[in-house]
C-alpha cells in the first residue's frame, strides 16, 4: 500500500509512466526525457512536489510552508501542466509563479510522481511549455482468490518544525470489486531555520480524505470512481508578514490563505475499445473544485479584506490506442475542459465594524474553455530504431466580464502544435541509446493573465489587460541513455525559444499607497538552455549510488533590452548512497546541493524574497535508517541538515529548515 524503504529515492530511469498519454509505458523506451519518483516516505515532505527536489530538470521553490512548486527546465506555475490522475490541476486562475494550489494534493496519498520534460502540447494542449508533472494516487487492489483486505497506518514527527504527519487507509476487494479509503492530517509548528532562529508565521494544518472504488467490467476493462478532498484551513503568507531583503517593514499587517481547499471527483473506464474505434481506450470525466480564500490587511490600514475565489473545472477526455501494424502504433484522442470562476470580496472597517463589497482579484463569472484533438504515431521499424511524431489542433476561449473599472475581455483562438522524436540504439544489445526530440507548445492566456486586479508581492499592484494573446515555445533536446544490468544513466542537453511571453511590466505609475502599478503584456522573448544528468548504480546486492545534477541558463529580451530570465535556478542536484545489508536494517546518506545564483533579472533583483547580491550556494548532509522491526512494521529515523546549515533555495520566500530529527513508522497488514 505504500513505498517501502527499499524503493528508490531518486529518479527511476526505467520506470513505468502514464503521463505521456494515459497508457502505461516503459520510460526507458520513450524518446522523451522522463523522471519518475516513487512516493516519498510518509511525512518526509510537506508538499507533494517536494518529492522532485534535486531531480534532473526540476527545482523546488517555496514561499510559505505547506505550499510550493517546481520549475521544469526553468519554467514554472502556469507554464507547466500539472495533472492529478490524468486530470488537469491547472485552473483558470493559475498564475505564472510558485503558487499555493500545489499544496492541495495530499502528499501522504501518492503512488508516484512523474515528469515529462520538454514541450508536450501535442497530447496535453495548453500550458505544457516546460513539461508535464503528474501526481499519481494509489488504486485499490483486486483479490482473485476471494475477498481480502489490507490496511496502513503511518506517522512521522520532525523536530525542525514540530511537524506531525499521519495517515490511515484501508484497502478491501474481491475478484470483481475493490475499494480504498484513507484519511491524512498534517500539524506543523513554527520552523526552526539553520543556526537556531525560529521563523514566525510558519505553522499550518491540513487534512485530507480520499475514496476510490473499482469494478471489473467482465474481461473488457475496469471502471474506477475516485474522490479526493484536501483542505488547509488557514496558512499565513510568511513573506508578506515579515520584512524581506531591502524592506524595513513587512508589506501586510495580516495575510493568510484562508481557506484553501480542493475537491476532486473522477469516473474512468480503462480497457478494450469497440473494434472499429481502437484496441484500447481510456475514457474519463471529472470535476475539480479549487477554493482560494484569503484574508489580508495592508500595513497601517484599518480595512480587513476577505476574498473567496472558486474554480469549478469540468473535463472529459477519450484516449485511444491501436496497433496498426507489426511496427506501427497509433495513439489518438479528444478532450474538453470548461472552467468557471466565482469571485467574492468584501472589506470590514475595524474601527466601525461596517462591511462593504470590494473589488477582488478576479471578476465573478469569468471562465475559460479548452478543447483539442491529437494523433501520435509510434514507428519501430527495427530493434535499433524508434520514431514518433504527432499533431494536435486546440481551441481555447477566455472571458472576463466588464466591471466599472475595466472593460470586458474575450480572447479566443486555435493552435496547431506538433512534435517529433527518435530513439536510436548505438550497440547491438541496445544498452546505449541516442534520443532526440523537437516540439512546439502553446499556452492560452487564462483568467489570471487577463483579469487579475490588486496587490502583488514586491509592493506592486496589478491592472488587468484584456488584449493578451497566446504564448508559444519551440524546444529541442538531445540525450544519451544507458541501461544495463545494475546501471542506468542519462544525460540531456536542451534549448527552448519562448515567444510572446506574458510578463508583468511596470507602467511607470504608482498607487496612492506607493505601490508600483504593473500590467501583464505579451512583450518578452525567452531563450533557455541547459544540461540534465542522472545516474542510478546498483553496485552490488547491498550498495546503491544515485545522483543527479542540472544546469540551466535563461536570457529574456523585452523592448530591446536583454537580461537574465526570472527565477532561473543555479546548478543543483542530489547524491545518495544507500546500504542494505542482509538483515532488517538499512542505511542511507544523501546530500542536496545548489550553487550560487547571482544572475538576477531586474524583477528578481527587487524581489524582497531574493537577496539582491544573489542567493548563496549551499549543501546539506542527511542521514537515515530504516528498521523492519516486525513483519509489516517499519521504523524510520532521519537526521536532516546535520550541520545545521542556514540556507535558502533560490526564489523561495523563507529559509529552509535547520537540523531536524525525524522519527516515524509505517505499519501495514495483514
Amino acid at each position: 500500500m505504500a513505498a517501502t524503504s527499499g524503493d528508490p529515492t531518486l529518479a527511476e530511469l526505467d520506470a513505468v509512466v502514464v503521463t505521456a498519454d494515459h497508457f502505461d509505458r516503459d520510460g526507458r523506451r520513450l524518446p522523451t526525457a522522463t523522471t519518475v519518483v516513487r512516493a516519498p516516505e510518509p511525512g518526509t515532505v510537506q508538499v507533494a512536489l517536494e518529492a522532485l527536489r534535486g531531480r534532473p530538470g526540476t527545482f523546488f521553490q517555496q514561499t510559505t510552508p505547506g505550499q510550493g512548486n517546481v520549475l521544469v527546465r526553468g519554467l514554472k506555475g502556469s507554464e507547466v501542466l500539472h495533472l492529478v490522475d490524468g486530470f488537469r490541476l491547472n485552473a483558470a486562475f493559475f498564475r505564472n509563479a510558485p503558487n499555493q494550489y500545489m499544496g492541495l494534493v495530499d502528499p501522504l496519498n501518492l503512488e508516484q510522481v512523474e515528469v515529462l520534460r520538454g514541450p508536450l502540447s501535442t497530447v496535453h494542449g495548453s500550458d505544457a511549455m516546460g513539461g508535464v508533472v503528474q501526481l499519481v494516487t494509489p488504486s485499490p487492489h483486486f483479490h482473485d482468490e476471494g475477498a481480502g483486505a489490507t490496511w496502513l497506518a503511518s506517522a512521522h514527527y520532525d523536530s525542525a518544525d514540530a511537524g506531525l504527519h499521519a495517515r490511515a487507509a484501508v484497502d478491501v476487494g474481491g475478484e470483481t470489486w475493490a475499494l480504498r479509503a484513507g484519511s491524512s492530517r498534517q500539524d506543523v509548528g513554527l520552523r526552526r531555520a539553520g543556526g537556531g532562529d525560529t521563523l514566525p508565521d510558519t505553522g499550518y494544518t491540513s487534512h485530507g480524505k480520499d475514496l476510490r472504488a473499482a469494478w471489473r467490467a467482465g474481461e473488457a476493462g475496469t471502471v474506477e470512481l475516485l474522490w479526493q478532498d484536501f483542505t488547509q484551513p488557514s496558512t499565513r503568507r510568511f513573506d508578506a508578514l515579515n520584512p524581506g531583503f531591502g524592506q524595513a517593514a513587512a508589506e501586510s499587517e495580516e495575510f493568510a490563505f484562508e481557506p484553501q481547499s480542493r475537491r476532486f471527483g473522477l469516473l474512468r473506464y480503462r480497457g478494450d475499445a469497440p473494434a472499429w474505434l481502437a484496441d484500447e481506450m481510456v475514457l474519463q470525466a471529472g470535476r475539480q473544485t479549487l477554493v482560494d480564500g484569503q484574508r489580508s490587511r495592508d500595513l497601517g490600514s484599518d480595512l480587513r479584506e476577505f476574498q473567496r475565489n472558486t474554480s469549478r473545472l469540468d473535463g472529459v477526455s477519450l484516449q485511444l490506442r491501436r496497433q496498426a501494424g507489426e511496427s506501427l502504433e497509433l495513439r489518438y484522442g479528444l478532450e474538453s475542459y470548461r472552467d468557471r470562476i466565482e469571485a467574492r470580496a468584501s472589506e470590514v472597517d475595524l474601527g466601525t465594524g461596517l462591511s462593504a463589497p470590494a473589488r477582488g482579484r478576479f471578476v465573478d463569472g469569468s471562465g475559460m474553455e479548452n478543447s483539442g484533438a491529437y494523433l501520435v504515431a509510434d514507428w519501430e521499424p527495427s530493434e535499433a530504431w524508434r520514431l514518433n511524431a504527432g499533431l494536435r489542433h486546440s481551441r481555447f476561449r477566455t472571458r472576463v466580464p466588464a466591471t466599472a473599472t475595466a472593460p470586458a475581455a474575450d480572447v479566443s483562438a486555435s493552435d496547431l502544435t506538433g512534435q517529433a522524436g527518435l530513439s536510436r540504439a548505438l550497440d547491438e544489445a541496445g544498452q546505449w541509446r541516442l534520443v532526440a526530440n523537437v516540439g512546439r507548445a502553446f499556452r492560452a492566456p487564462n483568467v489570471f493573465d487577463l483579469g487579475a486586479f490588486g496587490p502583488r508581492p514586491g509592493n506592486r499592484f496589478n491592472l488587468p489587460n484584456p488584449g493578451l494573446g497566446p504564448e508559444t515555445a519551440v524546444s529541442g533536446d538531445l540525450g544519451l541513455k544507458l541501461s544495463r544490468e545494475g546501471l542506468d544513466a542519462e544525460a540531456f542537453v536542451f534549448a527552448t525559444r519562448y515567444r510572446d511571453k506574458i510578463s508583468s511590466v511596470l507602467t511607470g505609475d504608482t498607487t496612492p499607497q506607493g505601490q508600483a502599478i504593473v500590467q501583464s503584456r505579451n512583450v518578452t522573448e525567452l531563450e533557455l538552455h541547459g544540461v540534465e544528468t542522472a545516474v542510478d548504480w546498483r553496485i552490488d546486492g547491498q550498495w546503491r549510488l544515485q545522483g543527479s545534477a542540472t544546469w540551466t541558463r535563461g536570457e529574456e529580451q523585452a523592448t530591446g533590452d536583454t537580461y537574465p530570465a526570472d527565477r532561473i535556478p543555479p546548478v543543483y542536484g542530489r547524491a545518495e548512497l544507500g546500504w542494505r545489508p542482509e538483515g532488517f536494517v538499512s542505511w542511507r546518506a544523501w546530500t542536496d546541493f545548489a550553487g550560487r545564483q547571482d544572475r538576477l533579472s531586474p524583477r528578481d533583483a527587487t524581489d524582497p524574497r531574493i537577496n539582491p547580491a544573489g542567493t548563496a550556494g549551499w549543501a546539506t548532509l542527511n542521514l537515515g535508517m530504516d528498521w523492519q522491526a516486525l513483519p509489516g512494521l517499519e521504523l524510520r529515523l532521519e537526521v536532516r541538515n546535520l550541520f545545521d546549515r542556514r540556507y535558502r533555495e533560490h526564489g523561495s520566500g523563507l529559509d529552509a529548515p535547520g537540523r531536524g530529527i525525524g522519527v516515524g513508522f509505517t505499519w501495514t497488514g495483514p
